[in-house]
């Protein structure tokens, strides 16, 4: 890695201060995590306890006001959850009032009122969860007749469940449920909420499986909501209306499920949505130009760059945070900031 001498990083942040989001999803404990998507709650405290210390969390409607100005807040931080899960409000809320920081959970309104799970952790109980799994599988995707063999990987071993276990998204697969798996994702991602559950529905009757999923894994509650509204920490963005991989959509359909999800939650909330995170990080000039035409003032993207006075306010970036002490994320952060 070439990293910058300290005189050198120092010269550059004093002359162009910029600001780094922090992209969090969940705050849990889970067995299995191949997107890293968890942040264990101690470690999670640790972090707060670090970020509280360094007294430069802003809000993201702060950022929003210093972008506006070119004066941004020294290495400032900005901390912001994606999807909406139970545990940002269950976990996450609690700690964020113990050290008085403010963050903005961005929502994927239709998770709200189905009460369903996210399709990607369904498929993943499914592939990964179901103990004896047939040993083929043949499925119309889009307009792709699927085809699979999981050879000896029917049953559900220790074996399997440990390589399961340590694998991540990122990296090779390292049996075959995890290719299926894999396979299955990448082809569910670009589809529409009705889509992807039709296929979810052939899996379930495919796989004959009674696993079930916790309460905790699924979206906050209306009535979780409403107690946001409100509250001087927690500030409420959009996340679209029901989690699309926006850039593979005609713009009528981008539209929909942007201007619908701040529709939603402003007949909910009785105030503004102003701000939008893409799901996937996923977007096209189409889609920017839909945030802006629907009144957003700022919106997030997956790519892990600084915020300076001259961002483009609809392609700021975000840190994904991983499952770490507060030391470690500082360490990881100063070779950044």
């Amino acid at each position: 890695m070439n990293v910058q001498p300290l005189w050198l990083r120092q010269l550059r942040q004093s002359i162009s201060p910029s600001v780094l989001a922090l992209m969090y999803h969940r705050v849990a404990e889970v067995d299995f995590d191949p997107w890293d998507l968890c942040i264990s709650p101690a470690h999670f405290e640790k972090q707060l306890q670090w970020l509280k210390k360094t007294n430069r969390v802003i809000s993201v409607n702060q950022l929003v006001d210093q972008l506006q100005t070119g004066k941004l807040t020294h290495r400032g931080l900005v901390l912001t959850f994606d999807d909406g899960y139970t545990d940002n409000f269950t976990v996450a809320k609690p700690l964020l009032e113990k050290y008085e920081l403010p963050a903005t959970f961005f929502l994927t309104t239709d998770s709200i009122f189905n009460r369903q799970p996210f399709w990607w952790d369904e498929l993943q109980f499914l592939i990964f969860d179901t103990h004896l799994l047939p040993q083929t599988l043949s499925i119309q995707i889009a307009d792709e007749n699927f085809l699979f063999d999981l050879d000896d990987e029917s049953e559900l071993t220790q074996r399997l469940m440990q390589l399961q276990k340590s694998w991540k998204a990122s990296s090779p697969p390292p049996s075959k449920r995890c290719s299926l798996y894999l396979s299955i994702w990448k082809k569910m991602r670009p589809l529409l909420h009705n889509d992807q559950q039709k296929i979810l529905a052939y899996l379930r009757n495919w796989a004959s499986s009674d696993v079930q999923i916790r309460p905790e894994d699924s979206a906050i509650s209306l009535a979780q909501l409403t107690e946001l509204i409100d509250h001087p920490l927690i500030d409420i963005g959009a996340h679209s209306l029901s989690h699309p991989a926006l850039s593979d959509h005609k713009e009528a359909t981008q539209r929909h499920e942007i201007a619908t999800s701040k529709n939603i939650l402003e007949k909910i909330s009785h105030r503004s949505i102003t701000s939008f995170a893409y799901p996937y990080g996923d977007y096209d000039s189409r889609t920017q130009k839909i945030v802006r035409e629907e009144g957003f003032s700022i919106a997030f993207t997956t790519n892990a760059v600084q915020t300076r006075g001259r961002s483009n306010q609809y392609q700021i970036g975000r840190f994904p945070v991983p499952n770490c002490t507060g030391e470690q994320l500082q360490k990881q952060l100063d070779q950044i900031l």
